[in-house]
């Protein structure tokens, strides 16, 4: 799958006089590999980092931001983000039918198969109940959390109270919650 976006990327960039982006979890864990036919890689969350960028860009200068990667002189530049987002400040994608609803982010496991401590950080942050609750008014709702009993919680046990609160607070909506097979970790069920 990367080698057809790299091939489309190539032959675009021969084409089109453009300034090429690319950010999500492919770039931020192989940024140096992506950075061979992009020219910047936005590294972790993009929320407050892309419009940044794209300020910088428009005024024609060269980005010395936190999150951003780019090529120098055969070199990587980069500076990793000091300071996560609070994503209660950043509402959810709104144009679907069935809308996800990300209710948590970070994680403060290292399972081999994840990237979340490294994109998100091993400190667990949640979407207040209020601001969950004003996104699902609308719609069917999909919980997009590393852990869905973690929500509420530091992410090493269960926080049953506030899950219970959330998911009472949607009492007639229709949610999809830790239906991932790996949002659910072992050591958070029980007979």
């Amino acid at each position: 799958q990367k080698e057809y976006v790299y091939k489309e990327v190539d032959e675009h960039r021969k084409k089109l006089n453009a300034i090429w982006v690319a950010g999500g979890p492919h770039p931020s864990a192989r940024p140096q590999e992506v950075l061979e036919h992009f020219d910047y890689v936005v590294v972790g969350e993009g929320e407050r980092v892309l419009p940044k960028l794209i300020e910088v860009l428009r005024r024609g200068e060269i980005p010395e931001i936190e999150g951003v990667g780019r090529i120098e002189e055969g070199e990587m530049i980069f500076k990793p983000q000091r300071e996560y987002v609070n994503i209660d400040e950043y509402p959810p994608f709104s144009q679907q039918m069935m809308a996800p609803i990300e209710i948590t982010r970070g994680c403060p496991h290292s399972c081999g198969f994840c990237q979340t401590p490294r994109l998100f950080g091993r400190k667990m942050r949640h979407r207040s109940i209020g601001k969950i609750v004003k996104y699902a008014k609308y719609r069917d709702v999909r919980f997009i959390s590393p852990n869905a009993l973690a929500y509420g919680s530091d992410g090493t046990k269960p926080n049953l109270e506030k899950v219970e609160k959330l998911l009472s607070s949607l009492k007639g909506k229709r949610v999809f919650f830790g239906t991932f097979p790996c949002e659910v970790r072992p050591e958070f069920v029980s007979d």
